[in-house]
């Protein structure tokens, strides 16, 4: 625990003046210091873990009406499932009402991976854990269905993904077929914390000559390749009952530092950002309109809307037609599908 405490500090030195200009200016000070209570909760010798049960589900946010949604359709999507929702909180924000099986934990918005290490060694409490973003959206129980009944007929299971990373980096490459990534994966706890596995962005030496490094969970997948233990990914047509949108939260903390003039924020050598920017601004208002027809207005949602309008108009400009077109077709039945799921009810 030492160790963890001294490690965490670090890391929060090291990031504060970072997170207190892109994020805590935006989320407000009573936010931080919910987020440091929260923090030093964690840090202290209490013991945080909860009552196992059959499923832990986890996920982090900086972003209110995002989550707020997310946890709404996942709630729907596994309703009967005995389960308990766990939310890092890094926006220190988000406050919801009415949901019995959440447990909503403001905390210090550290790297991903130090969050899910934390998290899986402090917080959850139960053999299995599905690790979800909270802009990857569940319209089925499916898929966790088929994993749980995988798991029980295979003890060297260790983990399902049901968004595997789209590109191997090259360490992967003949190892295994798919990396499993962290967007949505469903892992056995009791293996991870046996191996002593860490989430962890990982460096070893010779990355720049082999070309990349191993990005959030990839050296754990390899690691537990190499053990002998497996690692596979659900059948297509169940990943096609999630609906992913990526990156919201990243592009919303570029919206907000730029107040919508998207040019002061992209990077000209880096493809595709202005189509990031009008992806997420689309998905932002898309998102607002939902919270609305579901009259949750206890969730005070992050980005203003005039920042988002602004950041639509300022990226099309650099986006060819088809392009933008493209977008709008992909947000927009993205949109639908979200909302045939959240007012099914």
């Amino acid at each position: 625990m030492e160790a963890t405490k001294r490690f965490l500090l670090k890391e929060l030195r090291q990031t504060l003046p970072r997170e207190l200009k892109g994020n805590y200016c935006h989320q407000g000070l009573p936010a931080l210091t919910r987020c440091l209570f929260g923090t030093q909760k964690i840090l202290s010798e209490k013991p945080l873990l909860r009552k196992p049960a059959d499923l832990d589900i986890l996920s982090f946010t900086i972003l209110p009406e995002v989550v707020a949604l997310w946890d709404h359709t996942i709630s729907l999507s596994l309703g009967e499932l005995p389960k308990q929702i766990i939310i890092g909180d890094g926006s220190g924000n988000y406050r919801p009402e009415g949901n019995s099986q959440l447990w909503v934990m403001p905390i210090y918005n550290f790297s991903h991976g130090t969050k899910l290490d934390v998290f899986f060694s402090q917080v959850c409490a139960s053999d299995l854990v599905l690790i979800s973003d909270d802009d990857v959206f569940w319209t089925d129980g499916a898929p966790v269905k088929w994993a749980l009944d995988r798991f029980e007929k295979d003890s060297k299971l260790a983990a399902v993904s049901f968004i595997p990373r789209p590109h191997l980096n090259p360490q992967l490459r003949g190892v295994v077929s798919e990396a499993m990534g962290s967007y949505a994966v469903l892992i056995r706890r009791d293996i991870w914390l046996k191996e002593k596995l860490s989430f962890q962005i990982y460096k070893p030496d010779n990355w720049k000559q082999i070309g990349n490094y191993f990005d959030v969970a990839d050296y754990a997948n390899l690691q537990l390749v190499q053990r002998g233990y497996h690692v596979i990914s659900a059948p297509e047509e169940l990943r096609q009952t999630l609906i992913p949108f990526y990156g919201t939260s990243m592009w919303a903390l570029k919206i907000l530092a730029s107040k919508g003039d998207i040019d002061r924020v992209v990077y000209a050598y880096r493809p595709d950002e202005h189509k990031k920017a009008y992806r997420t601004a689309l998905a932002l208002l898309g998102f607002r309109g939902l919270l609305d027809q579901l009259a949750m207005k206890e969730i005070k949602p992050l980005v203003p809307v005039d920042y988002l309008d602004r950041t639509l108009e300022e990226a099309a400009k650099s986006l060819d037609q088809q392009t933008k077109d493209a977008v709008d077709a992909d947000i927009q039945s993205k949109l639908a599908l979200l909302s045939k799921r959240l007012l099914i009810n």
